[in-house]
């Protein structure tokens, strides 16, 4: 294993999320460790996979808000 990959409680404090919601992305296949200990279960993600998460959490905000603010629009087209 390498020495720069992040623990899933690392890379969750880094990006201001919960380790739940990285592994609710990992189950959704949104973001997917780098590196899965197949032995402990651990799992292990890339500082460059923060871009990632990034853009995850900005579509998220991004529906959010049309959802908030244009319920019309939501309601004609999901």
């Amino acid at each position: 294993m390498q020495k720069n990959l992040l623990k899933i409680g690392e890379m969750a404090a880094l990006n201001h999320i919960s380790t739940q919601t990285l592994r609710l992305y990992a189950k959704n296949k949104l973001l997917e460790p780098e590196y899965l200990d197949e032995n402990t279960g651990y799992r292990y993600y890339t500082v460059a996979q923060c871009a990632k998460l990034d853009l995850i959490q900005a579509l998220k905000s991004r529906i959010i808000y049309t959802k908030i603010n244009c319920p019309r629009l939501i309601s004609s087209t999901w």
